[in-house]
């Protein structure tokens, strides 16, 4: 019930507790009685301390649509003499509510359209407001309903869950046309980016554009210091090149690293704004270029990519490229081929250019420049040649700690586990394993001494190809297989 009418018209306005799912037991005059009634109970349990996150979820959605806190009513109107309305009012199967719907007293299942660019307001300085389009399905009755989404005309893009009163951690996507199905007595609250939806959900209408090419040597601060001269000449809209960080001394910015992240080389989020807010305070528009499929993984960088590389289709990332994980060369499934090396992987092996060394607190595969992760579970073997190794005694706590640290090792979901748990339970256990053997590494000197030892061994001897059969096999049962460039070629 709080769901719906946080996602209504008007001003909605909570009481004191109501926002933890306290009923004054159906009294709407608590306010003027001092008892059980009207008092308060801070101290949450699970239930109400859940409940609070549901309402914070709504207040967030609803502070951020402006169709849902218009100042006037959405009327069922065509919009711009087009056949999209403004309103629509639907059945669980997708059609329009009849007047025979809206009369039947069993109909208790129904969904609210309200489309982005019908908002018919302006913001303060008169620029027509739009936003998503936005769907609420609402199955107040006691079965379980599918909801087929509405096919309308202006409406591209699939809806994606942002509320789900059955599951707060639903984030489901449904095409148009696609069907979702509600519980008895649930409802959800999805979105459809609108083509013309605008950052703060303002439309601006672009004129004289003048792009700029952010590169190390010109970022945020040189771009500010144009502006005096771009507003002169008559340039009503900025536009930069990729802002986002990208590999190190990119003069492109489309081998993006970091989608969450300013680029530190052009000057950062604080240099941004700084450019954002002068840019503002002449009048002036601001457009980004922003290309969310373009990537870079030079270096080791790229911490999305090399989750992919250490954890293959069991990484939390492994969704976001577009990686074949069952083509046709059966060596390769499960693997991502990385062509990489300068010549035949047997002979950069033999020549020892591949070595695994420990660097920032955790083992990684070296070649030249590259920095490769490793597949927690494939370091088993190396780290109890360091426990063998240290001889320490069977009471000591450090060698308790390094043997839970290979039983957390040997428990690790496998990196052919895709379901969402085995995902979290592995992302979460692979970095508690690196961080206490860190712990151990630097405060205990055999583990220290035992690991240089055990990575020389492993890293073999060139003259004798028989001392790198322990690094090619532990290189196998990787998420990635190195190759030549030439395979690449």
């Amino acid at each position: 019930m709080l769901a719906r009418l946080l996602l209504s018209q008007g001003t909605p306005m909570l009481v004191a507790g109501d926002e933890f799912g306290r009923s004054q037991r159906g009294n709407n005059n608590a306010y003027c009685q001092d008892n059980e009634v009207s008092w308060l109970d801070w101290d949450l349990n699970e239930g109400q301390a859940r409940f609070l996150d549901a309402v914070k979820r709504l207040l967030r959605i609803r502070r951020s649509h402006p169709a849902l806190h218009r100042a006037k009513f959405f009327q069922g109107r065509a919009l711009h003499g087009g056949t999209l309305e403004d309103l629509l009012w639907l059945r669980h199967d997708g059609q329009v509510m009849s007047e025979d719907d809206w009369n039947n007293h069993n109909t208790k299942s129904m969904a609210m359209f309200l489309a982005g660019r019908g908002i018919d307001d302006v913001d303060e300085q008169g620029r027509p407001l739009v936003d998503d389009n936005l769907l609420l399905l609402i199955n107040a009755s006691e079965f379980d309903l599918p909801f087929t989404l509405p096919k309308l005309n202006g409406v591209s893009e699939p809806f994606r869950v942002l509320f789900d009163s059955a599951d707060e951690s639903s984030d489901e996507e449904v095409p148009l046309g696609g069907t979702t199905h509600l519980i008895a007595g649930s409802l959800k609250f999805l979105r459809s980016p609108s083509r013309v939806m605008r950052t703060g959900g303002l439309v601006h209408t672009l004129r004289s554009t003048y792009r700029l090419q952010m590169t190390p040597s010109f970022g945020f601060k040189q771009a500010l210091a144009q502006l005096d001269y771009l507003a002169d000449l008559g340039i009503t809209d900025l536009y930069l090149s990729p802002i986002f960080a990208a590999s190190r001394g990119s003069t492109h910015g489309y081998d993006m690293v970091d989608h969450t992240k300013i680029n530190p080389e052009l000057g950062g989020a604080d240099g941004f704004d700084a450019l954002s807010e002068a840019v503002r305070a002449r009048g002036m528009g601001l457009v980004v270029d922003w290309v969310p499929n373009h990537m870079g993984i030079a270096g080791g960088q790229n911490k999305l990519w090399n989750d992919v590389l250490e954890n293959g289709p069991s990484s939390r990332y492994a969704d976001f490229f577009d990686i074949d994980w069952s083509p046709a060369r059966k060596d390769l499934k499960d693997r991502v081929l990385l062509p990489i090396l300068g010549d035949q992987f047997g002979s950069v092996l033999e020549r020892g250019e591949l070595k695994l060394v420990f660097e920032e607190g955790e083992i990684k595969l070296g070649y030249h420049e590259h920095r490769l992760p490793v597949g927690p579970k494939s370091l088993i073997p190396l780290f109890e040649r360091v426990l063998a190794s240290c001889n320490l005694d069977d009471e000591d706590p450090n060698r308790h700690e390094l043997e839970s640290v290979l039983s957390n090792l040997r428990h690790l979901p496998s990196r052919h586990a895709t379901s969402p748990e085995d995902r979290r339970e592995r992302a979460r256990e692979k970095e508690i394993a690196k961080h206490r053997f860190a712990r151990l590494h630097e405060a205990v000197e055999c583990i220290r001494t035992g690991l240089e030892a055990a990575l020389r061994e492993l890293n073999g001897t060139v003259g004798m190809p028989e001392s790198f059969d322990a690094l090619e096999n532990l290189l196998s049962h990787q998420s990635y297989r190195l190759s030549s460039w030439r395979v690449a070629a």
